[in-house]
């Protein structure tokens, strides 16, 4: 219940009790009449302040800071069972996004990317406090499921390296989730917000996979199942393997493809993308080269950007960085 229902419910006991009053008083005629109009008036209260609260709230723009605070500082002694951690979590939150956001961020803290856990028994995860996507999923749903949130494990295709382009895997190699907010479902990727993989795990926080945009995702996660897309059109197998690697710097500087640029390099670029952000810088830099070339762009509305640029000959795929975040990846 939210606050603005919990305030209505309040009055309208209130009223009520002052309309049996007249019945008790003999006022019977006063009394059915007052109570029909007082039904009446309720339920369309009622109807208007929730649907305003679901329209009004934003669980993408939400201040989170009491949940990252608990997850962050929550002491250890409380999180080697599930159904005890994630009360503890969750016990001074009441609404849908911030359980949600209490439970991502604490399983992004404290769980490390290992091969040397690879499981889906919840149990072992919280013990050894490693895993693999399979792991952060099957926890993240769990926990979601004990704070009363409906939430399922999508498994599917992800593409981090350029190697990746035009490659389609032989198998399923990823598993992240979708959670379902005030009657919409939002997606989740733990695995990818706990940090980096390359040899030995980094941990480093990305919020970018925090509730992830469905256009956003679907550049480097394609669902086995189409229905986990959440797309008006959806995206074939063909062109998700075509598409270039998206990397999280897409999502902080807020950008939006006009049209998918082949993920193959070739001599000329020509890219549209919209943002809402400032461009302070925009460079490119292949793999195996130490140094960055300039990228021109050009300015063709308030929002929307244009790049038209020869690649300089060089060895090995090609980055390109927007405000000194690496954004697409190109392969040669």
């Amino acid at each position: 219940m939210n606050r603005i229902t919990f305030k209505y419910y309040i009055a309208s006991s209130f009223l009520f009790k002052r309309i049996f009053a007249l019945k008790n008083r003999g006022f019977i005629g006063l009394y059915k009449e007052s109570l029909k109009r007082t039904i009446l008036v309720f339920i369309s209260l009622f109807f208007i302040a929730n649907t305003s609260f679901s329209q009004a709230l934003n669980p993408r723009t939400a201040n989170y800071a009491k949940a990252d605070s608990i997850a962050l500082h929550l002491p250890k002694e409380n999180t080697l069972d599930v159904a005890v951690l994630t009360r503890e979590l969750t016990k001074d939150l009441h609404s849908e996004h911030e359980k949600c956001r209490v439970i991502f961020r604490w399983i992004t803290d404290n769980i490390a990317y290992s091969f040397s856990n690879q499981t889906r028994d919840v149990t072992l995860v919280l013990k050894r406090r490693k895993a693999v996507c399979m792991g952060y999923a099957s926890l993240f749903e769990t926990m979601c499921k004990k704070a009363g949130l409906e939430c399922e494990t999508v498994s599917g295709y992800a593409k981090t390296l350029t190697t990746d382009i035009g490659v389609k895997p032989q198998k399923t190699n990823h598993d992240w989730n979708v959670v379902k907010l005030y009657d919409k479902w939002y997606f989740i990727d733990a695995t990818w917000a706990a940090g980096n993989y390359n040899n030995k795990f980094v941990k480093e926080f990305d919020d970018s996979y925090f509730l992830t945009d469905p256009k956003n995702l679907i550049l480097s996660h394609f669902p086995q199942d189409e229905k986990y897309q959440y797309l008006d059109t959806a995206v074939t197998m063909e062109s998700f393997l075509r598409f270039p690697i998206v990397y999280s710097g897409y999502m902080k500087n807020k950008l939006s493809f006009k049209t998918i640029p082949d993920g193959r390099l070739k001599r000329e670029m020509n890219i549209q993308f919209s943002t809402s952000l400032p461009i302070n810088s925009v460079y490119g830099m292949y793999d195996n080269e130490k140094h960055s070339t300039s990228i021109d762009y050009k300015s063709l509305n308030d929002t929307t950007y244009s790049i038209k640029y020869k690649i300089p000959s060089g060895n090995g795929d090609y980055t390109i960085f927007l405000n000194g975040k690496a954004v697409f990846g190109f392969k040669k």
